[in-house]
């Protein structure tokens, strides 16, 4: 029976632990939400992969509009601006 009922909980509860330098221990269940989440996170596209995804006109090259919105989009989330 878990302890928590969000991901952000979750979150608190593994942070607050780790603080206060003691042991977080996490069920098999547990773990494996955690590490899918974590290789989730750790996958973001890159700017460029962003831009093809919203480029409406299927342009031969990135145009400025979609290059700039993908900026504003990785920015927002963090992303890998470059290439």
């Amino acid at each position: 029976m878990r302890k928590w009922k969000t991901i952000e909980e979750l979150a608190s509860m593994i942070a607050a632990r780790g603080h206060a330098r003691k042991t977080v221990t996490l069920t098999s269940e547990t773990a494996i939400f955690v590490g899918s989440h974590l290789r989730t996170a750790a996958t973001k596209p890159t700017r460029n992969e962003v831009a093809k995804i919203i480029c409406r006109n299927s342009c031969s090259e990135m145009c400025v509009l979609c290059v700039g919105l993908a900026n504003k989009i990785c920015n927002a989330y963090g992303n890998n601006i470059e290439g």
